[in-house]
């Protein structure tokens, strides 16, 4: 399937030129819009660095996108999820770590009750919550309001550059 988005460091500095990306590891991931009942979007605010990205993260080896995806919610929003659309893909060239990542997104629903997270100890240490944006506009401003910060983290770029365009994309298909 072709990307929807394709990033690398040109898209952030387009004076930049794509180096080779030969031998370049590859990871992949699957994220999603999760709303509630009410059209809440779930999304982690990370305190520690003040920026908000949506829910999702690596799959592991022997998931497939949504066994990954099913996984990553529980651990990062303490819920259930039903898949509602198929967003497609994004693409990431991250020149600086040497690697390619391929995000695998989606938008769902929430099942049932809002639970409790699982959070990792690096993911308490950076100060991971839940925060339920009142709608999917709300979780856009949220997102992008990552920029002062974004500035100074290229990793922080990366991820808001891709989230704020995964919920532009769901929000298109929301008002179809």
């Amino acid at each position: 399937m072709k990307p929807f988005l394709t990033l690398d460091e040109s898209s952030i500095d387009p004076t930049l030129e794509a180096p080779s990306r030969e031998g370049y590891s590859l990871r992949q991931a699957a994220r999603a819009v999760v709303s509630d009942e009410a059209g809440a979007i779930a999304l982690l605010h990370v305190t520690r660095d003040s920026y908000y990205k949506l829910p999702g993260g690596g799959i592991d080896a022997g998931e497939d996108p949504l066994q990954a995806l099913e996984r990553e919610l529980l651990e990062e929003i303490g819920c259930r999820a039903t898949i509602t659309h198929d967003l497609g893909t994004v693409l990431e060239q991250r020149y600086y770590q040497e690697m390619t990542q391929i995000s695998h997104c989606y938008i769902a629903n929430l099942i049932g009750e809002k639970g409790q997270p699982d959070y990792t100890d690096e993911e308490r240490e950076a100060g991971f919550e839940i925060v339920w944006a009142k709608d999917i506009h709300a979780a856009v401003v949220l997102l992008e309001s990552s920029v002062e910060t974004a500035a100074d983290d290229i990793d922080i770029t990366f991820m808001r550059m891709r989230d704020v365009a995964i919920t532009k994309r769901a929000l298109t298909f929301l008002t179809q």
